[in-house]
């Protein structure tokens, strides 16, 4: 499914999941894959996030993933929102759905719908 295929989806705003929450579904799944993302502290008073990299990126001027993203070979960008924006414009190949596929439309940049990580695994696959 993933082996051998760098897929990133760096985690970035409170509201979306975090590696904390992504951990026990890879092991679950038997799926090996290196993610790079936020960390999550369950405290009484909430969840804080801990951002992994508070970086400046020289792109867009925010700290963004893109500079997560690995230098060499293939890239493919899975993401929804906001925060994804900058990242997958570097990417190979982007998997976009919600406010990110609305910016990709607006922009003209090329990327494949999906509706949840089973579309992306079956693009993948095929």
């Amino acid at each position: 499914m993933l082996e051998g295929r760098p897929v990133c989806s760096p985690f970035r705003d409170g509201d979306e999941q975090a590696w904390s929450l992504i951990e026990p579904v890879l092991a679950r799944e038997g799926v090996e894959a290196e993610v790079k993302a936020n960390r999550l502290d369950a405290r009484p008073d909430g969840w804080r996030v801990l951002w992994r990299d508070e970086s400046v990126c020289p792109v867009c001027g925010q700290p963004c993933k893109r500079a997560a993203l690995p230098q060499d070979g293939e890239v493919v960008y899975v993401g929804d929102g906001y925060s994804d924006r900058c990242a997958s414009l570097a990417a190979d190949r982007v998997f976009a759905t919600r406010g990110l596929a609305r910016y990709l439309d607006a922009e003209g940049a090329t990327y494949e719908p999906f509706d949840d990580f089973l579309d992306v695994r079956d693009s993948l696959a095929g």
